[in-house]
């Protein structure tokens, strides 16, 4: 039973440690008075009421524009289907990993110290393949990325603009943020591929 116990803190702490999940986990979204969002499903709740207040934009003000968003929104969505695929198969081979070090250890194969310098060595390797690929995405996103305060300043003009009606402001911004959007996407291909 204790070595049972000691095994199971050791693997909380290598997973804790390993970090394989941290930036591809869902952002939290705080400020202007939203509660902070930290569950997918908040998320998605957002994403559909926001785009659902930007379609009757859209609608109202730039129809033309209409299809063109869609496109992008769902192309948006089905990379990060992928992103979450990947994330959630390198989550499955580590606890693979994992399983198959406490298998041994149960199985009498490896003692517990053993298992301990296995698990290490996994959340070294681990740690190190994540860092590499951090540092990718990073250099990706310096040159290819979207600085999150010009949308959000974008975003803001827009509210502003639709309460002042000023239709020809509100037609550029919609254009802008689909640009932004469209940006955006290209990075998080580049993301994949680096990925995969």
């Amino acid at each position: 039973m204790k070595k049972r116990w000691i095994f199971s803190l050791v693997l909380i702490a290598v997973l804790a440690f390993a970090g394989m999940s941290s930036s591809f986990a869902a952002p939290a979204i705080g400020g202007s008075g939203e509660a902070e969002v930290t569950r997918i499903g908040d998320v998605e709740a957002l994403k559909e009421k926001h785009r659902t207040r930007m379609t009757l934009v859209i609608e109202t003000y730039a129809p033309e524009m209409l299809a063109s968003y869609q496109t992008a929104w769902d192309a948006h969505d089905a990379i990060h289907v992928q992103l979450e695929a990947i994330r959630q198969e390198r989550k499955a081979e580590v606890q693979a990993e994992v399983a198959a070090i406490r298998a041994k250890v149960e199985s009498g194969e490896l003692t517990l110290e053993e298992a301990k310098a296995e698990l290490l060595t996994l959340r070294e390797a681990n740690k190190a393949e994540h860092e590499a690929i951090r540092a990718e995405i990073e250099a990706l996103k310096a040159t290819h990325g979207q600085d999150p305060e010009v949308v959000k300043a974008a975003k803001e003009a827009l509210k502003v603009a639709v309460k002042a009606k000023d239709e020809a402001e509100i037609v550029r911004l919609l254009g802008d943020l689909l640009a932004m959007l469209e940006k955006h996407i290209t990075f998080d291909n580049m993301k994949l591929d680096v990925l995969n």
